[in-house]
């Protein structure tokens, strides 16, 4: 006659399936369809639900690429996981952010501006100032200006032609202020819009624009201004024109 499996052996066998359930929260043996194991990362482990996305399995999910992930219980550690396995795992935006967190480099080390015939100012679109495109810089950090190549940080006081869309305001006529948009489309008014796709734009002393409806592109010319803003390490303001007309297409 056979003999059963004592307590012992199973406890010992399964004890590391158990911590794993019990940490991420999950029930059975945290394996995906397809048999591969789901590897959390410590950061994202210990994010509050509040935090955590939930992800179907035809969305997103993100490969963490550490040599070695490391499940922490009371500061010790249970058990690791060698990068070997390749697993993936459903993780928040924020561990995700962490996962894909990118290099700022120079990418774009000379560019030349063609001077506009009707104005004598230099064209310049938004993908020119585009940060991400320009240093691989996403998010915009306090630091940007430091990053910045002499070409972009040249521009400084010169007169700039742009292209772009006037963000909607409350206010029809008699604008002092207003704010340029790369383009019309979600990108620029959503809560992720970038901030190089943004233009404080400060008209010229003693004059004024109306609003343009966002369906209608205008160019702006006046006076280009680098001048970051930031507050508790998150970056609002970027880009400036002032002495700013508007010419509507």
């Amino acid at each position: 006659m056979s003999s059963m499996p004592t307590t012992g052996h199973v406890i010992r066998r399964d004890c590391s399936l158990v911590i794993i359930s019990v940490v991420v929260g999950l029930s059975g043996c945290d394996r995906s369809p397809s048999g591969e194991f789901r590897v959390i990362d410590q950061k994202a482990a210990n994010l509050s639900p509040s935090e955590e996305s939930v992800f179907g399995p035809d969305l997103t999910t993100a490969e963490i690429e550490t040599p070695t992930v490391a499940l922490n219980v009371a500061n010790e550690t249970m058990m690791s996981i060698p990068a070997e396995v390749s697993p993936r795992f459903p993780v928040p935006a924020s561990a995700l952010a962490i996962a894909n967190e990118r290099k700022v480099e120079l990418l774009v080390r000379n560019k030349t501006f063609f001077k506009d015939r009707m104005t004598g100012a230099l064209r310049l679109t938004f993908d020119d100032v585009n940060l991400l495109t320009v240093l691989n810089m996403e998010p915009v950090t306090d630091d940007a200006v430091s990053w910045m190549p002499e070409w972009l940080t040249s521009l400084e006081g010169k007169s700039i032609r742009v292209r772009g869309f006037m963000y909607p305001t409350f206010q029809a006529e008699d604008l002092e202020v207003f704010v340029l948009l790369r383009d019309n489309q979600e990108c620029c008014f959503g809560p992720g819009a970038k901030i190089y796709d943004h233009i404080l734009v400060k008209m010229k002393p003693g004059t004024t624009a109306n609003y343009v409806p966002i369906q209608r592109s205008l160019d702006v010319v006046g006076q280009f201004k680098i001048d970051l803003q930031s507050a508790n390490g998150s970056v609002y303001g970027l880009y400036v024109i002032e002495d700013a007309a508007v010419i509507v297409r």
